[in-house]
């Protein structure tokens, strides 16, 4: 059994016990391919509703003030001609976001079966982690007005990942703190170092998830309505998951509805 065998049969048994321990591990798989199939289903459907809605939307915004932008007869002054500026940029934003991280999660998933490139990607390293994570947050914070929201606890040291996978995992983890959370409710972000762990956690006190959420957390499943906004893909924490999965580590939520959430990573170093 502990080198890979699903079932056993003590001596003597009979025919009949061998074909019903059979019939069972064949309909145990059975079912195992069964839920392979359904969750592959879901994924793709939601792909085939999220993607398009997600570049959908900002490309009508492009589409609309372009138009507008463009008309011989349109008499804009040059405070609506920078508004409209504005919302193409932020539009355009939307769909590079979209498109990265879609690309950055198929990279992600072909890297679980490359040996060599799981091995090159775990010998990278970022120096100065205290003020790399400090920047980002702040950055990301600036973004949308909330620096005051912020409270900082980060300790420095070496970390052994790509500082382009660990800004993806403080972007994820920050940014689904901001866009599931009001001005004002507070946000903390800490990063801490023991000698064989790193820990960085993100708790912030906005809506919340239940039980049945944090279940079915996964690439490509969103929970808000496809009319909100913000929709996104659902990619953000598979991103991170897979981030941290790829570098021997882990994440975890606990989340309350209604209260607050917080997302940790945890990451193995060398010391």
């Amino acid at each position: 059994m502990a080198l890979g065998a699903d079932d056993y049969l003590s001596k003597p048994f009979n025919a009949s016990e061998l074909i019903d321990a059979v019939a069972a591990q064949l309909k145990k798989k059975e079912r195992a391919q069964t839920q392979v199939a359904k969750q592959t289903s879901a994924s793709e459907t939601s792909v085939n509703v999220l993607l398009p809605a997600e570049i959908g939307m900002p490309l009508q915004t492009i589409i609309g003030f372009g138009q507008i932008l463009s008309n011989p007869g349109s008499e804009l002054s040059r405070q609506d001609i920078s508004s409209a500026g504005q919302q193409i940029s932020a539009a355009s934003f939307r769909i590079q976001r979209a498109v990265d991280n879609f690309v950055l999660y198929s990279q992600l998933l072909a890297l679980e079966s490359d040996s060599d490139a799981l091995n090159q990607l775990r010998a990278s390293a970022t120096p100065d982690v205290k003020e790399f994570v400090d920047a980002r947050v702040l950055n990301l914070a600036r973004a949308r007005g909330r620096e005051a929201d912020i409270t900082l606890t980060t300790s420095d040291g070496v970390l052994e990942i790509e500082s382009e996978y660990l800004g993806r995992l403080v972007d994820e983890l920050v940014d689904n703190a901001l866009k599931f959370s009001s001005p004002g409710e507070k946000i903390a972000v800490m990063c801490v170092f023991s000698p064989d762990r790193f820990g960085l956690a993100v708790t912030d006190l906005g809506r919340g998830m239940s039980p049945d959420q944090l279940k079915n957390i996964n690439a490509f499943v969103q929970f808000g309505r496809l009319t909100d906004n913000n929709v996104g893909l659902g990619l953000g924490l598979a991103i991170a998951r897979k981030i941290a999965f790829l570098h021997g580590g882990a994440l975890s939520i606990k989340s309350k509805m209604g209260e607050k959430t917080r997302v940790a990573i945890e990451l193995p170093r060398k010391g």
